[in-house]
């Protein structure tokens, strides 16, 4: 449904790039591609209980990801460029993960409601995440690129989690809905702990922040070092949300991720056009930070309430 949907998505994305003259935005929506097009792979890996596999397709990914950063850092390439890269190495990756007995069967699969409503979340989700560039494309040519920067790397990181996710919840859902509760409570438990972990960026004077920052994208971005303390708690929220869409996935709550996601896509276009005043990259986080905390506590509560009627049909099922 993913691959169906593709070329709507990438229409609209040049759409975009065109309108704000941006071509970031269009190499994000390309590396964003390559994500549509391999998550089904999880999701067939995660059916067959191929945990091992899971785990070392995102790993593969990760360490090819991180080689083709390596051409950024020792020849000084920019966004565009580096980014071209990563958007090629993402959507190679896809294909040779999926194979081609997979792409062939794209012709054979009926279209279904369910599958609708899941390829148009994972557009919304990708669209979501380019909103804040969007309208940081009128702003300082160093918050775009810092905020690029940092957030594509950051992307790259979620399949660290995303691995390790499916991997345990896979052996969750052979024990049934009491793992699943319990995968849900514990991976809930822990994205709230690692998101205290955010004052450690901010201890004297953001120091550990801009060891970081000067690290990965150079002395010169040294003023953005205050962006990564809410990046921080930007990646757990998308922890956090990635838990919440297993559990739904697993309760067949297709209908409830699709509403979500354009929720959030709503949230946001309310916190950047509702707003008065120019948009800096600390203040475009702080939109997404504050939308995507609203997006969680919906998305989170429609996941319990899932698993609750859930619970409710099996014990009627049982008298």
């Amino acid at each position: 449904m993913r691959a169906k949907l593709a070329p709507a998505y990438l229409t609209l994305a040049v759409a975009i790039s065109f309108v704000y003259q941006e071509w970031l935005i269009l190499l994000v929506a390309l590396y964003r591609f390559g994500d549509l097009l391999y998550e089904p792979v999880f999701c067939e890996k995660m059916r067959n209980g191929d945990a091992r596999g899971m785990l070392v397709g995102s790993g593969g990914r990760l360490v090819v990801f991180l080689l083709g950063l390596m051409p950024g850092f020792t020849l000084g390439l920019g966004p565009v460029q580096t980014l071209a890269i990563l958007a090629t190495l993402n959507i190679v990756m896809a294909a040779w993960s999926a194979g081609s007995s997979w792409y062939a069967s794209i012709r054979r699969v009926a279209l279904k409601g369910g599958d609708f409503l899941m390829g148009a979340a994972a557009c919304l989700a990708s669209l979501s995440v380019n909103v804040p560039r969007y309208f940081l494309v009128g702003a300082h040519e160093g918050d775009l690129a810092a905020y690029s920067n940092i957030l594509t790397v950051m992307m790259a990181g979620t399949l660290l989690f995303v691995s390790f996710n499916n991997m345990f919840f896979a052996r969750a859902t052979r024990v049934g809905r009491d793992g699943v509760v319990s995968f849900f409570l514990r991976s809930s438990l822990l994205g709230l702990l690692a998101t205290s972990l955010a004052w450690l960026l901010i201890v004297d004077n953001y120091q550990v922040a801009k060891v970081l920052v000067q690290f990965g994208l150079g002395a010169s971005y040294l003023p953005y070092a205050i962006l990564l303390p809410l990046f921080w708690i930007f990646y757990c929220a998308l922890y956090l949300q990635n838990v919440a869409n297993c559990v739904l996935i697993y309760a067949g709550g297709s209908r409830q991720i699709f509403l979500s996601n354009f929720l959030l896509l709503i949230f946001l276009a309310i916190g950047f056009m509702g707003l008065p005043g120019a948009i800096s990259a600390y203040r475009a986080l702080i939109i997404a930070v504050a939308a995507m905390g609203v997006f969680l506590l919906l998305i989170i509560s429609l996941a319990v309430v899932r698993l609750r009627s859930d619970d409710g049909l099996s014990r009627n099922c049982a008298a």
